[in-house]
């Protein structure tokens, strides 16, 4: 469901999300809306509505008549309009969360052009994680670029060592004074042993 929130001055808006009805699938305990166009479920905007009720500045999005005939629809997603309609909520949005959402979803190559320059232009960076995003790989906290240390006593310097490249072994060898020669194996193994001996010696 695509909402405007059009605020008299700049600011996000939190909606608390609470509702005593069991048949409504929440994810969230709030939803922020930023100025312009956003995205929620139809659960939460079942929630939101009932908050909101006397809110002005709070619309739901709904699809171009082209003739009377036709009554406007309520919108679920950018995906359900056509191009040139998405071109104009993309440009409406100033919702992170929302825009890489749409990125992950949308196929429609003029509309991906026009989502990537809307964060661009609210500098975002398409494929940082955000809060909403599961994170798929562990999260780099950098421990692997550190060199490792045997005088700290870390039980993990030997798995350390197993990720490290023939050349940075040497590296390491050399740094700490060890000489070593032979083959990545043979000189792991070495290594291995001097690390053990040096944690058991404190």
């Amino acid at each position: 469901m695509l909402i405007k929130y059009t605020p008299k001055t700049k600011h996000i808006k939190c909606v608390p999300l609470v509702t005593t009805d069991n048949g409504i699938k929440l994810t969230r305990s709030q939803v922020e809306l930023s100025p312009g166009i956003n995205e929620v479920s139809e659960d939460e905007w079942a929630v939101m509505k009932t908050i909101l009720v006397d809110d002005s500045e709070i619309t739901v999005v709904k699809t171009e008549v082209k003739s009377s005939a036709e009554k406007p629809k309520h919108i679920r997603a950018l995906r359900d309009v056509s191009p040139a309609h998405a071109l104009g909520i993309v440009k409406n949005c100033s919702s992170g969360k929302t825009l890489k959402k749409w990125y992950r979803t949308e196929t429609r190559e003029f509309v991906l052009l026009a989502i990537l320059k809307q964060l661009k232009k609210l500098n975002i960076d398409p494929f940082e994680n955000t809060d909403d995003e599961p994170v798929l790989d562990k999260v780099d906290t950098g421990e692997d670029d550190k060199d490792p240390d045997p005088d700290d006593g870390k039980e993990d310097n030997g798995k350390i060592l197993d990720k490290m490249t023939k050349e940075e072994l040497l590296a390491f060898a050399k740094e700490k004074g060890i000489t070593v020669a032979g083959n990545k194996d043979e000189i792991l193994t070495a290594l291995k042993a001097v690390v053990a001996n040096e944690g058991g010696a404190q």
